[in-house]
């Protein structure tokens, strides 16, 4: 069995740490970034899911997410912010853009490891209903 790549992106390396040691130790491949840009360049090699912080220089979450889904190649992919702010503003404007879940800070890493792995197995089926209902219609076009 393949472990999922998970890439993260926060600007606080202790806590990128925090986030690679509990991640792995639930088994997932984990690549860590500092920095939004460096990570949206990463992020074209394949991942199963990203987690980001709201909260960074240049680039912040909300715009990474944006570009993230504003990029055919990876405009599905899974998107869990992680983050220490906790006000209906930021859930919204995440939810808006299109992420797939909200964890604030700190972090229960057992139930987390959880929902992650929810949230990818949930994302996978629904791809593949989408290239099942592509293949259906194609075949029904012909």
């Amino acid at each position: 069995m393949t472990r999922n790549r998970i890439l993260v992106v926060d600007d606080d390396p202790i806590f990128l740490a925090l986030v690679e040691n509990n991640l792995e130790q639930a088994g997932y491949s984990v690549d860590t970034f500092a920095n939004s840009a460096k990570a949206m360049e990463a992020l074209q090699h394949g991942y199963d899911a990203a987690i980001i912080d709201l909260v960074m220089p240049q680039i912040d979450g909300f715009r990474m997410i944006a570009m993230i889904r504003s990029t055919s190649a990876i405009k599905d992919l899974p998107i869990i912010v992680m983050s220490s702010r906790t006000d209906r503003s930021a859930f919204d404007e995440a939810y808006r853009l299109g992420v797939n879940g909200f964890e604030t800070k700190p972090v229960n890493w057992p139930l987390f490891a959880l929902r992650l792995k929810h949230v990818i197995e949930t994302c996978q089926k629904i791809e593949a209903l989408k290239v099942q209902a592509g293949q259906a219609e194609s075949s029904s076009v012909h």
